[in-house]
Formats: C-alpha cells, structure tokens, sequence
C-alpha cells in the first residue's frame, strides 16, 4: 500500500498540482512527511491524451 501511495503522490506532483492540493487528497496533515515527495521535477504530462484522465482527477 505504501508503495502505491508514493506512486500516486509523485504523480500528483510530476502533474504541477500544488501541495495544498496534493495533502487534501493523500491525507498528509503535515509538510514535514509530504516534503519527501518534492523531489519529482515535472518533464511532462505522461498522461496528456489519456482518455480516463478527466475521470480520474475529478474532485
């Protein structure tokens, strides 16, 4: 599980979501645990023209 919730949060990342954004979703309650995602440089959207996508980031 752990593994995912990494995967996905980098991906959040990788996608320019801020993390205000990024802690509302992963359930981080504080800056100190979510920095070790901050890492990521965006070098592009790997899921630009992904059909699912608009579904998937619907809040």
């Amino acid at each position: 599980f752990h593994d995912l919730r990494h995967e996905g949060i980098s991906r959040l990342f990788e996608l320019g979501w801020n993390i205000p954004h990024v802690a509302a979703v992963s359930g981080h309650r504080s800056w100190t645990n979510l920095k070790r995602y901050t890492h990521i440089r965006q070098r592009a959207d790997k899921y630009a023209g992904w059909k699912w996508l608009e579904i998937v980031t619907k809040c």
